[in-house]
């Protein structure tokens, strides 16, 4: 991936622009900040990149108005805490990758599109995509994993470079293998066996309305369907074929469903992040809108206190896996869907195996939440969450 611009102290600017070339590979800004560190921009407009911005480090970012635009990925990738905005302007999002795993037996024209169209899937540019080269049953077959673009942010704190290897234990396998760690940095060499140890299910013809496509799934498939769920990157060669995948968090194996360990990263998780101003419009049915999805803790959150206007074609406008000591929404200004029949709305998890808030199981649980003006019904949320 391709860093356009990268800032790395603290200090003051007045107007960044920032403009890529590829908005497949292009990262617009890459912000990194130690605790005692602050960094305020008061414009900053990116424009025809993947990624717009990357803030790591738990130093303050704060920026009066981002516009963000032209871009085929997720808007915002915040690794750390501190983050400000007072406003937030979304517009244009083309994604260049699939949601759902695509798979051709060659890479022509005819078929890519032909693909796209079973799958009822749209990308911006279908020369962009990126393929995992793989044999199944003597037969060369050619998959480009899906992507879940979160088009306004997407947050995170990025795993260590290993991981144990319980995340990955085959379905009927209770003890640790012999190899303690599993890397997250995945060369293709190693996805067929993590794939049959994964998703070993057989090979099964998708019919029926909720097939993507007429075509076999499998254990490759699977696994990049999960993939496709978890904050990721790719290795290319010049070619697009794909070289490796690196994972940023572990992926949620189904095959597990107890909570797993505390980790550090996860106890710290994200906080201190507040967007007063939304104004975010998409009209793609899969571009998600913010996602904290991750086991992880995520509180502090203050999401469009001052003003929303929301258009989004996704039910679920803001996600969260778990959350604490948070605000979302106002009592003034609020515009979701306006003018259209379907609401957007917000689900939050509990972290709390088998209830029915469950998004994933985790160690962390959600606290005192307050959604304010954003309709009392519809929404998805535990006890915890009050809807003012």
């Amino acid at each position: 991936m391709t860093i356009i611009r990268s800032i790395a102290s603290e200090g003051a600017y007045d107007t960044l622009f920032i403009q890529g070339k590829n908005r497949n590979i292009d990262l617009g800004l890459r912000v990194h900040l130690e605790a005692d560190q602050q960094l305020h921009i008061q414009q900053l407009v990116i424009e025809n990149t993947f990624l717009p911005l990357v803030k790591s480090g738990d130093g303050l970012l704060s920026i009066g108005r981002l516009q963000i635009k032209d871009f085929g990925g997720d808007g915002i990738n915040l690794w750390g805490n501190g983050l400000s905005i007072h406003q937030l302007i979304v517009r244009n999002s083309t994604p260049t990758r699939p949601y759902h795993t695509l798979r051709v037996t060659a890479l022509t024209e005819t078929q890519i599109l032909a693909a796209l169209q079973a799958s009822k899937q749209q990308v911006y540019d279908w020369r962009l995509l990126q393929w995992l080269e793989t044999q199944e049953n003597g037969q060369t077959v050619f998959y480009s994993p899906g992507y879940h673009s979160d088009i306004a942010l997407q947050a995170y704190r990025p795993k260590p470079k290993t991981v144990t290897s319980r995340y990955f234990l085959p379905p009927n396998q209770t003890s640790e293998p012999s190899s303690e760690f599993m890397p997250l940095h995945l060369p293709v060499e190693q996805l067929e066996t993590l794939a049959l140890n994964f998703a070993p299910s057989p090979l099964d013809l998708v019919t029926g309305s909720q097939a993507r496509s007429l075509t076999m799934i499998s254990p490759i498939n699977r696994l990049l369907d999960q993939v496709a769920e978890t904050p990721y990157s790719l290795e290319l060669d010049t070619k697009n074929r794909i070289r490796a995948i690196d994972l940023h968090v572990p992926l949620a194996n189904p095959q597990l469903k107890a909570p797993i360990p505390n980790a550090p990263e996860d106890l710290a998780g994200i906080a201190e992040v507040t967007i007063r101003e939304l104004d975010i419009q998409t009209n793609d049915a899969n571009s998600q809108l913010f996602m904290l999805s991750e086991q992880q803790r995520y509180r502090n959150f203050k999401i469009g206190t001052d003003k929303i206007v929301i258009n989004c074609r996704y039910p679920w406008w803001f996600v969260a896996n778990t959350l604490e000591d948070s605000v979302i929404g106002n009592a003034n200004k609020v515009q979701i869907n306006q003018g259209r029949s379907s609401l957007a709305k917000v689900r939050i998890g509990d972290g709390q195996d088998n209830s029915k808030y469950c998004i994933k199981p985790s160690s962390c649980s959600t606290g005192e939440v307050s959604l304010v003006g954003l309709g009392k019904t519809g929404h998805v949320v535990p006890t915890t969450v009050r809807i003012l």
